[in-house]
């Protein structure tokens, strides 16, 4: 299992865009943005399988090509 760190999320939709040559295999994924008290918005890690992670919708940012998962659609992780 690959874990991958996205420093900020989408706001729009909440999600978040992963590079799609990033997702080899399942992903547990974290959020490290923190609000201006210190706090991570997000403090759960997320997990979702490469299956289905490579069936969401991409988008060009920054010329890499990134799945764009809403965080609702993963998993929330407890015990990590």
């Amino acid at each position: 299992m690959k874990k991958i760190k996205i420093q900020t999320p989408i706001w729009k939709n909440k999600s978040v865009g992963i590079a799609e040559d990033k997702i080899t295999e399942d992903i547990q994924v974290e959020v490290m943005y923190r609000n201006i008290y210190g706090d991570r918005i997000f403090p759960n890690t997320y997990y979702i399988t490469k299956n289905k992670a490579l069936n969401y919708p991409t988008q060009i940012r920054r010329g890499r090509k990134l799945r764009i998962i809403p965080l609702a659609d993963m998993q929330e992780l407890t015990n990590v």
